[in-house]
């Protein structure tokens, strides 16, 4: 085997580890702090947003625009979950704190 075809087949097997999984899980929002933590997450389609409260105060995630999706209104802990299945951006809000608590999916 040639020197040039060592270090292509070396860099390959350097490179798989740093290559996420296909379906290494949710991405997670922490609702806390009256913050959506990160307000910005971007994902594959087809993948899932989880949102986990974890403040003493209710929260909440609705949609905004055309695509619509919504937590129950009185979220204080546990989890929501929303699998995107179509491209575009998607803006929410808690709809008891929407000056402060807002953030945005972009699906690719």
């Amino acid at each position: 085997m040639s020197l040039s075809r060592r270090v292509v087949l070396l860099a390959g097997v350097l490179t798989v580890g740093l290559v996420p999984a296909a379906h290494a899980g949710p991405r997670v929002v922490k609702a806390k702090d009256f913050l959506f933590k990160p307000g910005k997450v971007t994902i594959k389609r087809g993948s899932i947003v989880k949102w986990r409260f974890l403040d003493a105060s209710a929260h909440n995630v609705v949609s905004r625009g055309t695509r619509r999706f919504r937590s129950s209104q009185d979220m204080r802990s546990g989890t929501y979950r929303v699998r995107f299945r179509k491209r575009g951006r998607y803006r929410y809000v808690c709809t008891i704190h929407p000056l402060s608590m807002g953030g945005v999916v972009t699906v690719r």
